[in-house]
């Protein structure tokens, strides 16, 4: 495996540094992986009829922002700050 990526239900809850979230692992870095991980998802979300998708990100936020992800606020939790971001599927 090289990366993996899931979509959540609008109600979904995944603890910050979850093991669970997208990633590319790192003797694949910078080769498209994530951006196809990140396709697939907003392909995914579009299937199941959502218009706007949420993500946060410790410190990924440039590389979303090139695929058309928008800032959209800070969650802070105890042990870390995440960065909020929103995206509109047309």
């Amino acid at each position: 495996m090289i990366g993996r990526a899931r979509v959540l239900s609008p109600f979904a809850v995944v603890p910050a540094r979850s093991t669970d979230d997208e990633w590319v692992v790192q003797r694949v870095c910078g080769k498209g992986v994530a951006g196809l991980l990140i396709e697939s998802v907003e392909q995914a979300a579009r299937r199941l009829g959502e218009d706007t998708i949420y993500l946060t990100t410790k410190d990924s936020q440039t590389l979303y922002a090139r695929y058309g992800w928008q800032h959209a606020g800070i969650v802070q939790y105890p042990d870390c700050d995440l960065y909020l971001m929103h995206k509109a599927l047309g």
